[in-house]
């Protein structure tokens, strides 16, 4: 079974599968982080405040991907070199399985957004030139590139006034 394009226990090649999905996996130092400010008083209020209720489930899962990260490491072996433990590759699938359910989810919601309307290709006046308020003055480009050529000659300092 599959899970957003992450294969499940029981068949495949689980170090390949892995190795495609590997750029999902934070350090653990994030999850921790993300679970302790998921966790403090603020951000419970602020759930409570905007949505009426407590979202305590997210904080669970932030601490298992904390736990889960934990068991692989920060740089795990089968993502480098495709050796593992079966231990190790279950945490990873879990890990990448909860960052990819989250990264949908954003997903989701910025597609189902009935405020905004998405441009199908760009502004007619993208490529127009600078206003010549905004341009930067030819001269003041030049004596920044003369400033450059001084430096990398001598480690004086150069300073255009």
């Amino acid at each position: 079974r599959r899970v957003h394009g992450v294969m499940s226990n029981d068949g495949g090649h689980r170090a390949a599968d892995l190795m495609q999905y590997r750029h999902y996996i934070r350090p653990c130092r994030q999850y921790l982080d993300e679970y302790k400010a998921c966790k403090s008083f603020y951000n419970q209020f602020y759930e409570i405040y905007v949505h009426g209720i407590s979202s305590r489930d997210e904080c669970r899962q932030w601490r298992s991907d904390n736990y889960d990260c934990i068991k692989i490491g920060n740089l795990p072996a089968f993502l480098r070199d495709g050796t593992g433990t079966v231990e190790e590759e279950d945490a990873a699938k879990s890990v990448i399985r909860s960052e990819m359910r989250r990264h949908y989810a954003r997903l989701n919601t910025e597609s189902e957004n009935t405020v905004w309307t998405y441009r199908k290709e760009p502004m007619p006046e993208w490529q127009n030139e600078l206003d010549e308020r905004l341009a930067v003055p030819d001269d003041v480009v030049q004596l920044n590139q003369l400033c450059e050529n001084l430096k990398s000659r001598s480690s004086n300092r150069c300073t255009i006034m």
